[in-house]
């Protein structure tokens, strides 16, 4: 058994996962603490907002106290919690899950070949080892310059090109015409196929993922990509662990 540890910000399930390909299959999330990115619209800034720098950098402007929002688990600890929980689907996401690559990893060996897998990641970090780990569903989701991240944090295209070809799904949050634009640009520029697009509509309330979620669905018809809303938030709003 690994002796590594990870950070996490949260271990939850049953949940339904609510955006892209495996939206409406029940799962269990292992939420990682730390991200290298702050986005303004960001639904889990008690990832990452732990000063007021940073916190400013978010459209709530709260710091979240690191002592209690990040937790150190061993690779065991998650193990166990993971069966416990029961899913056969677990979703890695954050914050940013490639900032521990060697502990995930490890997680996943114990796992297989008796779980799926899949990560949620911003594109910023390649995906090391774990592109070699067989079935691993991959959401990457390269930010806009409406989240407010400078681009050379943001924009990483020869990562990008490696998760392409390793046929990633390209998830963007959109919630303006200019976040549309950004997205043909970035498709045209790095050649990702249509079917390898989802637009999501920005937001953490039913009422504006719906609103929003009307106008990206018109762009996404228009362009061939793929839908998604977000299902957890239409059932629960932004409520925790759901």
């Amino acid at each position: 058994m690994s002796d590594r540890t990870v950070f996490l910000s949260e271990v939850f399930g049953p949940v339904w996962q609510g955006e892209g390909r495996q939206a409406g299959q029940v799962c269990s999330f292992v939420r990682t603490s730390g991200c290298g990115l702050s986005c303004s619209w960001c639904d889990t800034p008690y990832t990452w907002a732990f000063s007021r720098s940073r916190a400013d950098k978010h459209q709530s402007g709260r710091v979240y106290d690191i002592r209690s929002e990040r937790m150190r688990w061993t690779v065991a600890q998650v193990v166990e919690r993971l069966v416990e929980l029961g899913p056969k689907l677990i979703v890695f996401s954050g914050g940013e899950p490639l900032q521990q690559i060697p502990a995930l990893l490890d997680i996943i060996t114990l796992l297989s070949p008796d779980f799926r897998f899949a990560f949620e990641t911003a594109g910023v970090l390649v995906p090391g080892d774990l592109k070699h780990v067989y079935g691993l569903q991959w959401s990457v989701s390269p930010k806009l310059a409406s989240s407010g991240n400078p681009i050379t944090l943001r924009y990483k295209p020869d990562i990008l090109e490696e998760f392409r070809d390793l046929g990633a799904d390209f998830k963007f949050v959109i919630s303006t015409e200019e976040d549309v634009e950004e997205v043909l640009h970035i498709q045209d520029s790095l050649q990702i196929p249509s079917s390898q697009i989802w637009a999501m509509p920005e937001g953490t309330n039913k009422q504006t993922v719906l609103e929003r979620g009307a106008a990206v669905a018109v762009y996404a018809h228009k362009y061939g990509w793929n839908l998604t809303l977000r299902q957890h938030v239409l059932l629960y709003d932004d409520e925790r662990g759901k």
